[in-house]
């Protein structure tokens, strides 16, 4: 909820600017009600409460120790770090497949080692954060990313180019990252 209010504010504040900028409307007076607001007595009790939700309610998926995230009942793993770090360690263990969100966190799967058999999703979602992928030389990694002030660094060398163990990677990043290595 909170994620998609946020959003709908910054939509809101461009479209309206982009209207008042082209001349269409003149949406001026909602900008200027706003600057006149005593916004600084509000920012610090916001700001607080903003991290003491992020803490409260990411607090029972988050692990001070990386690998202590396993796979759902669907063998897919799920990671949800926020304001913290997280990571998971599939080395001997078959692998299906991972959906990981960071908000001003990280996270890392540690794949060297895990059972791949033919081609797995990976979909990362970060805002403010980052997720580290390690993966073994003869696995191929393809990525679709959307990223906004942020990027996805590829670095992996595959060993083996007729592979049949592939992972999509599928990457939303807003200031932060998603690094791939071996």
């Amino acid at each position: 909820m909170l994620r998609f209010l946020i959003g709908a504010l910054f939509l809101g504040y461009g479209i309206l600017r982009i209207l008042t900028i082209s001349g269409i409307c003149d949406c001026d007076f909602i900008f200027d009600w706003l600057w006149s607001f005593n916004w600084g007595a509000y920012i610090v009790p916001l700001l607080a409460i903003v991290v003491g939700l992020g803490i409260w309610g990411g607090g029972r998926k988050r692990s001070k120790h990386p690998g202590s995230v396993g796979p759902d009942a669907d063998g897919r793993v799920r990671i949800n770090s926020r304001l913290g770090g997280d990571g998971y360690v599939g080395a001997g263990q078959k692998f299906a497949g991972a959906d990981v969100e960071c908000f001003m966190g990280g996270a890392t799967l540690d794949l060297r080692g895990a059972i791949i058999e033919g081609q797995v999703t990976i979909s990362v979602k970060t805002f403010m954060g980052g997720v580290e992928i390690k993966v073994d030389p003869d696995v191929k990694v393809v990525v679709e990313s959307n990223c906004v002030f942020a990027g996805v660094d590829n670095k992996t060398k595959l060993s083996n180019p007729d592979t049949t163990k592939v992972i999509s990677l599928q990457a939303n990043c807003t200031f932060g990252g998603v690094e791939i290595k071996n």
